[in-house]
């Protein structure tokens, strides 16, 4: 079975799990094998992505984030086959995406309950989900822990009062560094205020921008809003 896909969308196309059910393949495949897979993964991405004219392309990466949030919420697993999946697929994406001059934003104000279930995505599976996606991922939660850990702390829910302002200030320094370097990021604060929000949102019409904004949950029938500036 070719990994030449009818449509570039097909690639992450939540509504039929594609992620997973690509990965799976891979899982099933020799090292060698997996690897010829592997490289005709992001050759076939990447002529698909050549193909695309500019408003394409655009609209493709806005699509490929939504159903990469609805995905990593959805996850029940990971394992390696997946971050290689993702590498050769989306980080593939992403690469095509900077090189004609796009910077891809997905800003999430979702909540989350603030204990050790409702922040194991958050603060555990997502920064190992979007990484391999090829996307900065920037999220207060996960920063506060990080911290806590750095400072001999135990990380945990119970800490996040005493630890989020720390995480939100560094959230703003990796938001200002994305902006400044054009890098590709997500940006998710779970319990979010206007204020956290604004450095992540900032700029909306800046050229090349993907600015997409997404306040509702990742259920079907969902929406969010989504502003595309041209490269200059």
């Amino acid at each position: 079975m070719t990994w030449m896909l009818k449509r570039v969308t097909d690639y992450w196309d939540q509504q039929v799990g594609a992620v997973y059910a690509h990965a799976q393949r891979l899982e099933g495949m020799g090292p060698s094998a997996r690897e010829a897979a592997l490289d005709e993964i992001a050759t076939s991405v990447s002529r698909h992505a050549q193909a695309l004219n500019d408003e394409l392309l655009a609209r493709v990466g806005f699509i490929m984030v939504e159903d990469l949030y609805k995905a990593v919420c959805a996850l029940s697993y990971w394992d390696d086959s997946i971050a290689e999946y993702l590498a050769a697929s989306a980080g593939v994406f992403c690469d095509a995406l900077a090189a004609r001059g796009f910077q891809l934003r997905y800003v999430i104000d979702n909540a989350y309950e603030a204990n050790a279930a409702g922040l194991s995505g958050p603060a555990e599976w997502f920064p190992l989900w979007f990484t391999a996606a090829g996307l900065n991922y920037i999220c207060p939660q996960h920063l506060a822990f990080k911290l806590m850990e750095s400072r001999g702390r135990e990380p945990g829910a119970g800490l996040l009062p005493e630890f989020i302002v720390d995480g939100r200030g560094a959230g703003r320094g990796l938001v200002d560094r994305c902006l400044k370097e054009r890098g590709h990021y997500v940006f998710l604060d779970t319990d979010a205020t206007d204020a956290s929000l604004a450095p992540a949102l900032s700029d909306p019409s800046a050229p090349g921008s993907i600015l997409v904004f997404r306040k509702e949950a990742p259920v079907p029938g969902s929406k969010c809003v989504v502003n595309i500036t041209p490269p200059s």
